[in-house]
């Protein structure tokens, strides 16, 4: 059995690591009470399959950070206070764990009607202009990001959610084209 860890040394001593597990499923299940210990353990699949989640999941958590690192220039430019700005974002879609929904549906290609790309391009392009107007011309990951989010809109992807920008990736790695 393999154990991929996730979150640091405070959260270890707290016994309240995230335990992502593979391999033997009927050994995962006698070791629980002392996974438990350690914190929340998660069978994943095969060793392969944790080690790649733990990755995954480093990746999402490095792309956050990088574009809270962009947008931290807009609220240092604003002079808001950085706890306010922390506590107004963690109230609406800027809260990452409100995003997990677009996760699910990206996963299972099933999206609901909820933000149109089209929208969202739209919004994207209005805070960019905005951040110009500021004097911040340089946000690399969210012109990135703009740019994407026509690249999909030019492929018919995004009517009823911004999710569906999961297709074009899809599509960009040809896997399963079914997707067009």
């Amino acid at each position: 059995m393999s154990c991929k860890l996730e979150r640091g040394p405070q959260e270890a001593n707290e016994g309240k690591l995230a335990l992502f597990l593979g391999g033997d499923e009927q050994l995962y299940i006698k070791s629980l009470k002392i996974l438990h210990i350690l914190g929340s353990p998660m069978y994943i699949g095969t060793h392969y399959q944790a080690t790649m989640m733990k990755l995954i999941s480093n990746m999402i958590g490095t792309a956050v950070v990088d574009i809270f690192g962009e947008m931290s220039v807009l609220i240092r430019k604003l002079g808001i206070d950085p706890k306010i700005a922390i506590e107004a974002l963690s109230m609406g879609g800027a809260n990452s764990i409100t995003q997990m929904f677009r996760l699910e549906w990206q996963s299972k290609d099933e999206f609901g009607e909820a933000f149109s790309m089209e929208l969202a391009q739209h919004v994207i392009e209005m805070a960019l202009e905005s951040a110009r107007d500021l004097g911040v011309s340089s946000l690399h990951l969210i012109e990135q990001n703009n740019l994407m989010m026509k690249l999909a809109k030019n492929m018919e992807f995004g009517s009823k959610d911004v999710g569906e920008i999961s297709k074009l990736y899809w599509n960009l790695n040809d896997s399963d084209n079914h997707l067009k």
